[in-house]
């Protein structure tokens, strides 16, 4: 009972940071959220300048390489399922130099507990990087974003 109310509160966590980020970035509403049975798996229904989205979200407890692929191939193949244009995006407690890595070359979208996100739909870049640290490192972990903005453009 006690491991489903902390996979509940991580749920819950991850859904209010996504809210935040789109609430934050012009073109992009939040419609719904789809109920799921499984409770790492979120589904946001959105409208990116009118035009209907799915991102396909998984939350994961912890940043350890094994689990993150496994997590990653996992998030993939379900995003499928979802929609056909359908976005991946991987949910995380913290956002490190090695898992934006990881989702960059395998193009999935990510997001942290504190609102950092780096997600690219078909025609809308949204990145948002507060003054987030890695555990262990003293620099902090940024992309040329302003403390809590919201950057939108093109995908590169």
């Amino acid at each position: 009972m006690q491991m489903q109310g902390r996979i509940e509160s991580k749920r819950m966590r991850a859904m209010e940071a996504l809210k935040a980020v789109l609430s934050n970035v012009s073109g992009v509403k939040l419609v719904d959220f789809e109920s799921q049975q499984d409770e790492h798996e979120i589904v946001a229904l959105i409208q990116v300048y009118g035009r209907e989205r799915t991102l396909a979200c998984m939350v994961v407890p912890n940043d350890e390489p094994r689990q993150l692929h496994q997590s990653l191939i996992n998030l993939c193949d379900r995003a499928m399922h979802h929609a056909m244009n359908a976005t991946p995006v991987l949910i995380a407690p913290r956002f490190t130099a090695d898992l934006l890595t990881l989702c960059r070359d395998t193009g999935v979208g990510l997001l942290d507990f504190e609102g950092n996100a780096r997600i690219e739909l078909e025609d809308l870049f949204i990145r948002c990087q507060h003054m987030t640290r890695q555990a262990g490192h003293n620099k902090p972990l940024r992309e040329h974003a302003a403390k809590g903005s919201a950057h939108t453009g093109a995908a590169a």
